[in-house]
C-alpha cells in the first residue's frame, strides 16, 4: 500500500516537471544494452548483502543453536539503524553528486565526496556512542529482557558498521556516475570468500 501511494506521488509530480508519454518509440534496444552493466553492477550489492547477512545466520544457528542466533540478529537489528542513517547521508548527496559531475565540476565534486566523509562519520560515531552508553537499557525495553544483553557483541557489531559506513560513504564517487561495475563486482566476491573464510574456522 505505501509504495502504490508513493508511485502516484512521484507520477504526479514528475509531470509537474515535464511532461511525458509512453509510446513504443521508447523501446530502444541499443539503450537497453548499455544500461545493463551498471544495473548488473547494482544489482551485486544487495545480492552481495544478502549472502554475507544470511550466510552469517545460517553458520551462527549450525555451529551455536537457535539461542546465540537469536542474540547475534536482535543485537544485529538494533545496531543496524546505523547503517541507515549513512545511507540517508550519502543518499542525499549522490543526486548533487551525479549534477556536479555532468557539468564536469571536479572542486564541487572533491567537496561533495569530503561532506559525504564528514556527515557520515560524525553521524556514525554519535549513533555508536549512542548505543554504546544506552544500548543494554534500548535492549532491555526493546526485548523485554528476554534475551540476554552482549555488550562485546554491540561493540564489535558498532565497529564493523564503522567500517561500512567509511565504505558507504566514500563509495559515491563511482556510484554517482556509473563507474561501479568492478567496484560492486569485488564486493560480491569478497562476501562469497568472507562466509567461506567464517565457515571453515568456526
Amino acid at each position: 500500500v505505501p509504495y502504490i501511494g508513493v508511485d502516484v506521488y512521484k507520477i504526479t509530480q514528475s509531470k509537474k516537471i515535464f511532461n511525458y508519454k509512453f509510446s513504443r518509440k521508447l523501446l530502444d534496444f541499443n539503450y537497453l544494452k548499455s544500461i545493463i552493466k551498471p544495473s548488473v553492477g547494482f544489482m551485486f550489492f544487495p545480492a552481495g548483502n544478502a549472502i554475507l547477512f544470511q550466510g552469517i545466520t545460517l553458520i551462527i544457528n549450525y555451529y551455536l543453536g537457535a539461542l546465540p542466533l537469536v542474540l547475534f540478529n536482535t543485537t544485529r537489528t538494533m545496531t543496524n539503524f546505523i547503517r541507515t542513517i549513512v545511507q540517508a547521508v550519502s543518499s542525499g548527496i549522490k543526486p548533487e553528486f551525479s549534477i556536479a559531475y555532468a557539468h564536469g565540476d571536479i572542486n564541487l565534486m572533491k567537496l561533495l565526496y569530503r561532506k559525504s566523509i564528514t556527515y557520515s562519520l560524525l553521524f556514525a560515531i554519535l549513533a555508536i556512542g549512542t548505543l554504546i552508553i544506552g544500548g543494554e537499557f534500548i535492549y532491555t525495553v526493546w526485548t523485554q529482557n528476554e534475551i540476554k544483553y552482549d555488550f562485546i557483541l554491540v561493540l564489535l557489531l558498532c565497529t564493523t558498521l564503522l567500517i561500512n559506513s567509511l565504505w558507504e560513504a566514500s563509495c559515491i564517487t563511482m556510484t554517482s556516475t556509473n563507474r561501479h561495475f568492478k567496484f560492486s563486482s569485488i564486493y560480491m566476491l569478497s562476501t562469497i570468500v568472507a562466509i567461506i573464510v567464517a565457515y571453515f574456522s568456526m
